[in-house]
């Protein structure tokens, strides 16, 4: 006989007294019972739909930042130093009058020669051969009557070429053959930039230039300078510029520094740079 029996007969075993006191004993059990179960639903239910708002949001600000757009927008409540329009624009007052100016644009000659005069000229003549000087109707020789000039722009690119650098030293014959100590003297020459390693001003200004000013990634110039034939790889452009920047550019960079804080005022642009 299962529990429910038991209980059913123990039930109808009893007197009528007995079976209303039972009777409402089991109500109140009942009662109790699920009051406490769904006072734990409730509670659960509470916090499963926190989670689910949270978990929500989360969603949504992950989207925002994947499909929404990258440009910086600025909040409204947020100060600007450009809104000057807006702050001084006043829509009571009247439209000044309208004074209709036309203006024709001229075009200014000799803008393309301005632009490149600065730049080296190389000139390439094409000319007849002595065989080909005759008049292919009379026969006489031809002269030079005019001539036809078409200009245009050559790109020369980046090039490597090694230098070597040879410092003569002299020293005294005579003192060699006659005297204890022979003198040795060097001649002037410009010191290395870094000691012991190949790179030249140039070649390091180029780096620099091409990494923080074309945002060129240093690999992509160990390929860029791998198919132009030299080997270059991007650890020693690294310990270039870390040996650049504590021998040359830090001097300059406390200098500026002091030179700062000199003033009251100082405004500067915030927007920060992946590194």
């Amino acid at each position: 006989m299962d529990f429910p029996s038991i209980i059913w007969y123990n039930f109808g075993m009893k007197t009528a007294s007995e079976n209303s006191k039972l009777n409402t004993n089991l109500s109140t059990f009942f009662r109790e019972e699920l009051l406490e179960k769904c006072l734990c639903l409730e509670a659960e239910n509470t916090q499963l739909q926190q989670q689910l708002y949270l978990l929500s949001e989360q969603m949504t600000l992950a989207n925002k930042k994947i499909y929404g757009p990258s440009s910086e927008k600025t909040s409204p409540e947020q100060l600007s130093f450009f809104n000057e329009a807006e702050s001084l624009a006043d829509p009571k007052l009247p439209e000044p009058q309208v004074e209709e100016i036309t203006c024709v644009r001229k075009k200014h000659k000799g803008k393309r020669e301005e632009d490149l005069a600065s730049l080296p000229l190389d000139i390439i003549e094409y000319a007849l051969p002595a065989s080909e000087c005759t008049c292919p109707q009379c026969g006489e020789s031809l002269h030079q009557m005019s001539k036809e000039i078409r200009s245009e722009l050559v790109f020369v690119p980046a090039q490597f070429k090694k230098v070597q650098h040879e410092r003569l030293i002299y020293s005294c014959r005579n003192c060699e053959k006659q005297a204890i100590a022979t003198p040795v003297i060097k001649a002037s020459a410009p010191a290395a930039l870094i000691k012991g390693s190949i790179a030249s001003a140039s070649l390091v200004a180029g780096v620099i230039n091409a990494k923080y000013v074309n945002s060129m990634p240093l690999y992509r110039q160990e390929k860029e300078f791998a198919r132009q034939g030299v080997y270059l790889p991007r650890q020693n452009m690294v310990n270039w510029l870390i040996r650049c920047a504590d021998d040359y550019f830090k001097p300059l960079y406390e200098r500026m520094r002091q030179e700062l804080l000199t003033n009251d005022i100082l405004h500067a642009d915030e927007t920060t740079t992946q590194v």
